[in-house]
């Protein structure tokens, strides 16, 4: 994993490509320039290496560009000259079961500051100082029979009437 340090012209290309086209092709020439030099694969240009090429429209790329190279596994990354490479540890791949057992197993964490709920270590702090509560039993009130409504029918209703207006 040696960087090394290119810098890349861009000018004899760009300029005989069409007037829209030159940044896209300035991004080509960069992959192109580093497939040839590094001997590997793929390319991987990093963000800051795109907004620099793009930043003064599609019409005017820069003239040329220097980034720094370090090749992977047959995989060329390119930074600028200001971004750093982070290195990252490699962990073992879990099975899929492994996966599934941490996350049932695993609880929630609550930040203590959130009003209102309680992580589970101080639930059961709670239920370790607090004794159980005893219900109390209220005697049941008798209920009273229930009467049935009186149902009028519609036909007795005016009868009625007619009764009361003769």
């Amino acid at each position: 994993m040696e960087e090394r340090v290119y810098v890349i012209p861009l000018r004899s290309s760009v300029s005989k490509a069409a007037r829209d086209k030159r940044t896209g092709k300035a991004v080509r020439t960069v992959r192109d320039f580093l497939i040839r030099h590094t001997g590997a694969e793929r390319v991987n240009v990093s963000q800051k290496i795109n907004q620099t090429l793009w930043k003064s429209s599609r019409q005017r790329p820069p003239k040329s560009i220097q980034v720094r190279v370090r090749v992977d596994d047959g995989t060329a990354i390119v930074k600028t000259m200001n971004e750093m490479f982070i290195e990252k540890a490699k962990e073992e791949p879990k099975g899929r079961l492994e996966q599934l057992r941490d996350k049932v197993t695993s609880q929630p964490k609550v930040p203590d500051n959130v009003p209102g709920k309680k992580g589970p270590e101080k639930e059961k702090e709670e239920a370790k100082e607090k004794p159980a509560e005893k219900k109390i039993e209220k005697p049941e009130k008798e209920a009273a029979p229930k009467q049935k409504p009186k149902s009028v029918s519609v036909k007795e209703n005016k009868n009625e009437k007619t009764e009361k207006a003769s």
